[in-house]
C-alpha cells in the first residue's frame, strides 16, 4: 500500500541493513492488512502484495545469515 515503506525496505535490503528492511516490510504489511482487511495472496504476482514482499525480505535475511556463517561472520557491506 505504501510505496515509501516498500522503497525504504528495498534500499535497506540493498545496503545490507536487513533488520531495517524487515521493519519496513512489516509496516507495509500492517498497513495493507488494515486498509484491505484480508489476506493478499492474490497480489503475489510481481511481489505487489506486502505479504509476498515480507516473505522475500525474510528469505534474503536467511541467505545473508548463511553467507555470513560461510564467510566467518562477514555480511554484505562488511567485506
Amino acid at each position: 500500500m505504501s510505496p515509501s515503506y516498500r522503497e525504504c525496505s528495498k534500499y535497506s535490503l540493498q545496503s545490507g541493513q536487513f533488520d531495517k528492511a524487515v521493519k519496513y516490510a512489516k509496516k507495509e504489511c500492517d498497513d495493507e492488512l488494515y486498509c484491505i482487511g484480508t489476506e493478499t495472496a492474490h497480489l503475489a504476482k510481481d511481489m505487489k502484495g506486502a505479504e509476498c514482499w515480507l516473505r522475500h525480505v525474510l528469505g534474503k535475511c536467511e541467505e545473508d545469515k548463511t553467507t555470513r556463517a560461510i564467510k566467518g561472520g562477514k555480511g554484505k557491506g562488511q567485506e
